[in-house]
């Protein structure tokens, strides 16, 4: 899969992704990590998925090219909650998005 390290940009964060085996599993876990940098840059770290709720409308195909953002919702507590989104570049299709629930032990 290779892996995603989104970076802040305009008030969210995002990375690019270029699928080498697409798979439903591996845009499930494209959506996973870019919503606990969003909180991370949000000012938390060390948080550990709670719950990840979504929905994957198109796997990509082989090296069809994606950007995934994240964003933060809020906090409530330990809790924090992010939204994520997976996107073609290529087509500029949204693919996938998530809410992710974040836990600070």
């Amino acid at each position: 899969m290779g892996r995603i390290f989104a970076s802040p940009v305009d008030g969210v964060v995002a990375a690019a992704w270029l699928p080498e085996h697409p798979r439903a599993e591996l845009a499930w876990a494209a959506l996973d990590c870019p919503g606990a940098f969003a909180l991370e840059a949000a000012g938390r770290s060390g948080m550990l998925l709670g719950r990840l709720h979504g929905r994957v409308d198109r796997v990509p195909l082989e090296g069809e090219r994606c950007v995934v953002v994240g964003w933060p919702l809020g906090w409530d507590g330990r809790k924090g909650y992010a939204g994520t989104a997976l996107w073609s570049a290529d087509r500029g299709d949204l693919l996938a998005r998530a809410r992710a629930t974040w836990i600070v032990p």
